[in-house]
């Protein structure tokens, strides 16, 4: 509103209020930094695309703490002190209460595994420890890929940890025929019935296993073991 008032008087009067640069610099960097969540449409809402406009909203947040700072200050001792400690207190408060939230509940709590797609990390981990001749299959849900090696977001931690070191791996997309393989094993990177049943139905001895090296974290993954053929 105060953007709105400022900008009239600039147009009608020429009023030059450096407030009026400072809130269209404010406002204006928080909506150019908000474009690539607005533009997007993959795992929305991503806190990771919108991290840009912390600076402009911690900056928006500070404006209103300079104004009561300056009040204050003009103010009698008592309430200079009494508004500084409380100043004080909430900062040093905030610091602690966030950084022990995050740091030592969060650090503990059995669903940070899953928040970050730990069983992507148990899927390369588990993918290691295979024969180099045995054929592994990864197959991936998502449809979208990334420029380069042309593989899915989701399947792009698996492959770093597995890249080099590890023989006979191939990925297959949501379109890719499922290669039934005597004696292979196929890793699915997320839980989905309907495909485990197609295999099951071209495999009848194709074993379906639940592996979950962290139990009760949510890092659990899927693994189906197709029989060498007699």
């Amino acid at each position: 509103w105060q953007t709105i008032i400022l900008l009239g008087r600039r147009m009608r009067d020429g009023d030059r209020d450096m407030r009026l640069v400072t809130n269209v610099f404010l406002l204006g960097s928080f909506f150019v930094m908000l474009m690539p969540e607005f533009l997007t449409n993959e795992g929305l809402p991503h806190a990771l695309r919108a991290i840009g406009t912390q600076m402009p909203v911690f900056l928006m947040a500070t404006l209103p703490l300079f104004w009561l700072t300056k009040k204050a200050l003009h103010s009698s001792l008592g309430t200079r002190t009494i508004f500084l400690c409380i100043i004080l207190i909430a900062l040093v408060g905030s610091a602690f209460f966030n950084g022990t939230k995050y740091f030592v509940f969060f650090a503990n709590s059995p669903h940070q595994a899953s928040a970050f797609n730990f069983n992507l990390r148990n899927i390369a981990d588990y993918l290691l420890t295979l024969p180099d001749e045995t054929p592994k299959y990864v197959v991936s849900m998502d449809g979208s890929k990334i420029e380069g090696n042309r593989l899915p977001i989701n399947v792009q931690p698996i492959f770093f940890f597995t890249y080099g070191k590890i023989k006979n791996l191939t990925y297959l997309l949501p379109d890719s025929d499922i290669i039934i393989t005597g004696g292979s094993i196929i890793v699915l990177t997320e839980y989905n019935a309907r495909l485990i049943e197609n295999i099951q139905k071209r495999a009848p001895r194709a074993i379906v296993q639940n592996i979950d090296f962290h139990p009760g974290t949510g890092s659990n993954f899927t693994a189906i073991l197709l029989p060498a053929m007699p």
